[in-house]
């Protein structure tokens, strides 16, 4: 049968040669530091010649710097299958290896060639990566060629001068693979923290063209220990993968809102671009992807999922001035959901004037539960009576965030139960309201547990309060709360707090025996009892037939045994009501 397929003409190999040479003398002499003597004769073995470096245009002896030895291979690609490719893989004699070894390495190309077009490949073979290719070539068993990795090179004379003086500094920091360094290379799974590594690239500008040079396998990491003043180069014996961050302080916003100023560029020696935008949201810029995992903070969160909302809305983001494009992400109905449960959390937070600081994913299950259930009630997903007052705690970490709730017929209205400027408590007698601290409605746990202590606010509570016949019960149970939860933390403002509340109690109600008694377990406990307090409880135990108020005032001047006697000789109930108030700490 007849051959249908169109007949290649092969082009002789010499030919093949003189085009790779050509191809990369013309690029050499483009340079204006760089000199090259080529030969398509093989005089030399192993290697094809060399390349002159020099520090003046004008080349002499005074500038020259250094001959680096090169080897060029040629090849035909009549298919065009690798001329488009940014790497390629192509054989190379072991024996050859062994020379360039021996020989302080070889800066190796391989120009591709097809009828109209000419690229050039390399691979900068310094000694420790020639030792680490014979490495893998003796573990794999090859006899004869191992396969090697080769690089585009951008036609421009500066880049052919990069990675000449690359080849140059490695060289010169391992000798050749005879002396002592380089046999003595340190694999990198032997790395641990008490050593120091090192890697220079040369001709490079940025963080990112670094790591583009590392992915090249351009540069050699160098290694020694803390106490040791030899580098040594670091070989792979296993794929490694290298990271490189850089912080950026730079504005990142969307549509005039900034979300961000500061944030985490990560490289990566396979040449991806992560942006660490925060504890929880990544973009992988190579891939217009991103990544959201829920970590940190409620206000974080946040952010966060404003920020993916304006994304999904916009295909640009602003760095600094600069527009970046970034193609709309799909956030999925799953994601869509979390990030508006975030959102409507964080609403509530501001609402109520609360900033939880532990991060979510370190929240259990219950503390989980409870956020979750906040903003049930918040959207209205749980019937509540209409202008009916429901309390509503959230405990995290043994901190308890207190909140009211009142359905006003519309919606459902959260608010602080303690620190609201919005809100007012009262005490309602025959029809008259009169306002009291919002605080007096916490128990000794919640005031012991409370999140915060605003004093400011907690005396401002205080003095815009009713202070008359009609709320000295209330304020005076809020007093004798404040002093039992200074005795169980010991935090001496609650006790001070709570003098001034008995202090306003006694300027109208001075002849309210318990109210005097509260002022003084205050002072026994700073120790501010004198001799006219004593003179006065004497006084009042004489004239008194109060069993509580005389066991109160037994224990104030120290009658321990007075007072239990009389204790003893009180009604069950009463005596452990007596025991349930703070003076009974005297005991």
């Amino acid at each position: 049968m007849p051959n249908n397929k169109s007949k290649v003409n092969k082009i002789n190999n010499t030919k093949i040669e003189k085009r790779a040479i050509g191809a990369l003398t013309s690029l050499v002499e483009k340079n204006e530091y760089l000199d090259e003597s080529f030969s398509s004769m093989d005089k030399e073995l192993s290697w094809d010649g060399y390349i002159y470096v020099y520090n003046d245009k004008t080349f002499s002896v005074n500038s020259f710097e250094s001959k680096i030895p090169v080897q060029i291979k040629g090849y035909m690609d009549y298919e065009g299958k690798q001329i488009n490719k940014e790497r390629v893989q192509y054989p190379v004699n072991l024996g050859d290896l062994r020379n360039y070894y021996n020989h302080s390495g070889v800066l190796y190309f391989r120009v591709i060639l097809t009828d109209n077009r000419k690229e050039i490949f390399y691979s900068i073979l310094y000694p420790s990566k020639i030792k680490e290719i014979l490495d893998q070539a003796s573990k794999k068993n090859n006899k004869r060629q191992i396969s090697v990795t080769f690089n585009k090179l951008e036609k421009k004379p500066c880049e052919m001068m990069r990675i000449c003086r690359q080849f140059i500094y490695e060289c010169t920091m391992q000798g050749s693979g005879r002396g002592q360094i380089v046999p003595k290379a340190i694999d990198i799974t032997n790395i641990n923290e008490d050593n120091c590594l090192k890697a220079t690239a040369l001709g490079v500008s940025s963080p990112l063209d670094f790591m583009r040079t590392v992915s090249k396998g351009d540069v050699c990491f160098y290694t020694k220990n803390t106490s040791a003043d030899i580098w040594y180069p670091i070989t792979m014996s296993k794929q490694v993968k290298m990271l490189m961050e850089e912080k950026v302080c730079n504005k990142i916003s969307i549509n005039g809102k900034i979300f961000y100023e500061d944030y985490t560029v990560i490289f990566d020696s396979d040449g991806n671009i992560k942006v660490q935008l925060s504890t929880n949201l990544v973009l992988y810029w190579n891939i217009q992807k991103f990544g959201f995992d829920i970590i940190s903070t409620t206000k974080e969160l946040a952010n966060d999922a404003e920020f993916l909302f304006e994304l999904k809305k916009n295909n640009e983001i602003l760095v600094g001035d600069i527009p970046l494009s970034y193609s709309n992400p799909k956030l999925g109905e799953g994601l869509e959901e979390e990030l508006n449960f975030i959102i409507d959390w964080y609403t509530i937070c501001q609402n109520t004037m609360i900033n939880i600081e532990k991060d979510f994913s370190k929240m259990s299950d219950n503390e989980k539960r409870m956020i979750e259930h906040i903003v049930e009630v918040y959207r209205g997903e749980h019937a509540l009576e209409e202008d009916n007052l429901y309390t509503l705690d959230l405990k995290i970490d043994d901190k308890i965030y207190p909140f009211f709730v009142l359905n006003n017929g519309k919606e459902n209205f959260i608010t602080n139960r303690v620190y609201e400027s919005k809100i007012q408590s009262y005490v309602v007698v025959e029809d008259k309201s009169f306002k009291v601290p919002l605080f007096c409605s916490l128990n000794v746990e919640d005031l012991m547990n409370l999140y915060k202590y605003d004093y400011a606010e907690l005396y401002h509570q205080v003095d815009c309060s009713d202070i008359n016949e009609s709320t000295l019960d209330v304020l005076n149970i809020a007093a004798l709360t404040l002093i039992q939860v200074y005795d169980k933390i010991g935090d001496l403002k609650l006790l001070e707090l709570a003098r001034y509340i008995i202090k306003k109690l006694i300027s109208v109600a001075s002849e309210r025996i318990y109210l005097k008694l509260n002022n003084w377990q205050i002072k026994k406990r700073l120790n501010l009892l004198d001799d006219n307090d004593r003179k006065e409880i004497k006084s009042i135990l004489r004239n008194t037939n109060d069993a509580q108020v005389k066991c109160g005032l037994y224990l104030l001047i120290d009658k321990k045994k007075e007072a239990n006697d009389l204790l003893k000789k009180i009604p069950k109930g009463d005596r452990e009501i007596f025991i349930n108030y703070p003076i009974s700490i005297f005991l």
